[in-house]
């Protein structure tokens, strides 16, 4: 129609084309003027992006396993991140780790900051954590047919932020 002009979507390519892995999971940033959206994937990578600017993620970091040292029930399983939550003020973001571990990032401007991981030693899973979420009460992890609701404070943080 003549002076109702269509946008073009946006595309986010998480992965590079070079490694064939797939983004697993994309989660909006809660309460912020800007607009930005977290990625993860089988690459084991977590990104944020600038919605705005959609070519090239604003931050990324690269998940590691667990150190050696600790001991789990898992012969091989990949640090590969399943799935991303925001806590409700956006301040947290919670992602799920392959490994069995749950790693809490601060946001700080266009930047993740690691605050925590919960792993093995701190009552942690022994296979892939398959999902995260922050149901207001504290933080829900999934694993194949088992629920764990977490009320740890990592960051002595309001109440729509604790752990």
């Amino acid at each position: 129609r003549p002076g109702n002009a269509t946008k073009q979507p946006k595309v986010f390519y998480h992965a590079d084309p070079e490694t064939q892995a797939l983004a697993s999971c994309a989660v909006f940033k809660p309460r912020v003027n800007d607009i930005y959206l977290a990625s993860c994937g089988t690459d084991c990578m977590i990104k944020l992006w600038d919605v705005s600017k959609p070519r090239r993620p604003t931050y990324s970091t690269h998940i590691k396993p667990q150190s050696d040292n600790e001991t789990t029930t898992q012969l091989c399983n990949p640090p590969f991140v399943h799935s991303l939550a925001w806590s409700p003020s956006g301040r947290l973001l919670a992602s799920a780790i392959g490994d069995g571990s749950c790693i809490i990032f601060r946001g700080e401007g266009r930047r993740l900051v690691e605050v925590g991981r919960l792993g093995w030693k701190e009552g942690g899973h022994g296979s892939a954590v398959a999902s995260v979420c922050f149901p207001g009460f504290g933080l829900c992890e999934t694993k194949g047919s088992s629920l764990q609701v977490t009320s740890k404070s990592l960051l002595n943080g309001t109440m729509d932020d604790r752990l």
